[in-house]
């Protein structure tokens, strides 16, 4: 506070408090009581206004101008207000930059969690290019990178699984006449395109804020629990061999013992490959990118580089028939024709839809949150709730899955440097070129090696457990959140685990409200200001005070706990006091009336 501001306010002086000389402020002002403020500055009950008077107010906000047509481009496309400021000397090359080696990241994770969808591995090529143009024109943040990700594509495929039935085989059990295929890619996009639908409508209907109640530690056990699933559904890539896929309750208990069960099927080529690719991918990101990284900001391209060398490897020594090993097979080349979802799978897949949509929008806007204030813009909840539904919507007649947000692929466009969305177009130029001209270069690659790339990728999930330690000297409610969520994925399956999860999330604020903490305030020494009993230990109470600090609104939930533990705090029982005075009362009127009617006259005087 300035000099000024305190001449302003009032008298300041140096006093002595016993501990240490601090600075004493006396504040003089006028004291108004309710009616008084009301009538100087014109306040008061607020007027709801009339139907006619509504109707008037909506034509006037409504109302056509020269420049509202402009004002709506501008909050719908908001591509139009970013170019305008895009300074092309300055940002242009390192929107390249990032663009590049983004769309380098993108080549052998789109295969690889395509795979995890269980559907071919070329849609996750597309998923790497179609949403990406869409999302530029409506998107508002200028660090993400969409496309594929583990725990979306881990949703998607089960929600694949459990519509086609017996014809859904993932990728490693795939048919031959390409059925399952079909059916995996149909099912997808209608859940997209339904997914998509509600997300519009959710913006329109500005219900952005349902995500609120996906707090961040349900949604990091969530994602965690998700990492578990990911995990073990890559381990018979690994091996190389066939078990079914399970849903349900106890998922990973019967996955687990068909894995062991086909233990001595194992193909040792399979996991030679696999350990030769995971420990790759790990020395170059754990030991050799950090010092490239400080170099040249750019990290390897390990994960292409695996990819291209298995696949030269595996088609020049021919491991698929030498060794038995799976490869991806035909990958189609060109762009996909636009095709509208089957309305057929409307119906099975609109809640899979919406509650993908939920967890695929919550994941992105809390990143999207976190790099625009790291970066010094803002985002509109709102218009990415639209963004993401029209990109969904667009994208599923395109052959698209439900997209979402990279982390990895996200944190290394921003570190690059990377300015706008132009850095994803980049990117999606290189993903065309590669659809267009490079795809079917990659059909002998062995599908154990996309394993190994998931499984590795998996590194920062299985990180989030250390989250259990920090929440539990922060907040054991949040860990309890975590903690539910994470143990109900992993044992109910994603779905049934998502829901308790939520429930749980929404018991915990309920019960915060109900149930919040109180305490008492005491003086804190010798100053005028008062505090916690249990956090300052020389504050006391003033005699004949009890100060009592309760840590919430009080309404109709909370009123009884309110009540007990003020009067707990005092240290008193007014209902038991009152029930005790009753009944002497009704003992004394008794008595009273007993004697009146043997002719004694009782006078009672109470001091």
């Amino acid at each position: 506070m300035t000099e000024l501001e305190i001449a302003e306010l009032g008298e300041a002086k140096r006093v002595d408090t016993g501990l240490r000389q601090r600075q004493h402020l006396t504040i003089e002002r006028v004291v108004f009581n309710q009616p008084e403020l009301n009538e100087d500055y014109e306040g008061g009950p607020r007027v709801l206004k009339t139907p006619k008077e509504r109707w008037q107010l909506f034509r006037k906000k409504n109302e056509l101008t020269p420049g509202c047509f402009g004002r709506f481009l501008l909050s719908y496309l908001p591509f139009i207000e970013i170019m305008k400021k895009y300074n092309i000397k300055r940002d242009v090359l390192p929107d390249v930059v990032a663009g590049l080696t983004v769309g380098i990241m993108q080549i052998p994770q789109g295969m690889a969690y395509a795979v995890l969808a269980s559907m071919d591995a070329v849609y996750g090529l597309y998923m790497s290019f179609f949403p990406i143009i869409v999302y530029f024109f409506f998107g508002t943040s200028r660090h993400l990178s969409f496309g594929t990700f583990a725990v979306i594509s881990l949703m998607v495929g089960s929600a694949v699984d459990r519509v086609c039935g017996s014809e859904s085989e993932t990728y490693w059990l795939k048919t031959e006449n390409g059925t399952s295929s079909d059916c995996a890619i149909e099912v997808a996009s209608a859940l997209t395109f339904t997914g998509g639908l509600m997300q519009i409508g959710m913006s329109f209907l500005h219900l952005g804020f349902v995500v609120i109640y996906l707090s961040e530690p349900m949604t990091r056990g969530f994602t965690t629990g998700c990492s578990i699933h990911v995990f073990s559904s890559q381990l018979k890539g690994i091996f190389g061999v066939s078990i079914p896929r399970h849903s349900g309750a106890l998922k990973l208990i019967y996955t687990y013992r068909d894995l062991i069960l086909a233990l001595p099927q194992t193909n040792p080529a399979a996991v030679i490959a696999s350990v030769i690719s995971a420990v790759l991918l790990w020395v170059t990101k754990e030991y050799l990118n950090p010092p490239v990284k400080k170099r040249l900001k750019a990290p390897i391209p390990i994960d292409l580089v695996v990819v291209v060398l298995g696949t030269a490897i595996s088609y020049y020594a021919n491991f698929e028939e030498k060794y038995g090993l799976e490869v991806i097979g035909e990958v189609p080349t060109g762009l996909p024709a636009p095709t509208m979802p089957p309305v057929k799978y409307f119906s099975e897949t609109a809640m899979d839809g919406f509650v993908i949509a939920i967890v695929a929008y919550a994941i992105s806007i809390s990143m999207a949150q976190n790099f625009a204030e790291k970066n010094g813009y803002s985002v509109d909840a709102n218009q990415e709730l639209l963004a993401h539904g029209i990109t969904n919507f667009v994208c599923s007649n395109f052959k698209c899955y439900m997209m979402s947000v990279s982390l990895s692929r996200s944190l290394v466009q921003e570190t690059l440097g990377g300015v706008t969305q132009i850095a994803g177009l980049v990117a999606a130029l290189l993903m065309l070129i590669v659809l267009v001209a490079l795809a079917g270069l990659f059909e002998a690659l062995p599908s154990c090696v996309l394993a190994a790339i998931i499984v590795v990728a998996l590194k920062g999930m299985f990180l989030q457990m250390k989250d259990i330690p920090k929440l539990w000297g922060i907040s054991k409610t949040d860990l309890s959140v975590w903690m539910v969520t994470f143990l109900a994925v992993v044992i109910l399956d994603i779905d049934l685990g998502l829901l308790v999860g939520v429930f749980w999330s929404f018991l915990t604020v309920i019960g915060r409200t109900q149930r919040p903490y109180v305490c008492d305030m005491g003086r804190i020494g010798e100053t005028d200001m008062y505090g916690d009993k249990r956090t300052f230990e020389t504050a006391s109470d003033v005699p004949g005070v009890k100060i009592v600090r309760f840590e919430s609104s009080v309404y109709f939930a909370n009123r009884d706990y309110f009540i007990d533990r003020v009067f707990l705090k005092a240290r008193c029982q007014p209902k038991v006091l009152a029930t005790a005075m009753k009944k002497a009362y009704k003992k004394r009127t008794k008595a009273i009336k007993k004697n009146q009617k043997d002719g004694l006259v009782i006078i009672v005087h109470n001091p």
